[in-house]
């Protein structure tokens, strides 16, 4: 029992700071965006807009500001 919680532990430490990585790279992909589209790049940002869809699928809020 000991043993298996051992184990555990760190999964779930690892998976929850994961977490929090992933919103910071995709925020900072939607930053970059919104300054792309502010400068009339549009294709460049459009470009962002679809890494941020591509690489972090599960942060449906930072999605959700991106495609508005």
């Amino acid at each position: 029992m000991k043993t298996s919680f051992l184990f555990v532990l760190p999964v779930a430490v690892f998976l929850l700071t994961g977490c929090n990585g992933d919103t910071k790279q995709a925020q900072a992909r939607l930053d970059r965006a919104n300054e792309m589209y502010e400068q009339n790049e549009y294709f460049g940002a459009k470009n962002e807009i679809d890494s941020i869809r591509t690489l972090y699928p599960k942060e449906f809020e930072i999605l959700r500001k991106a495609l508005t």
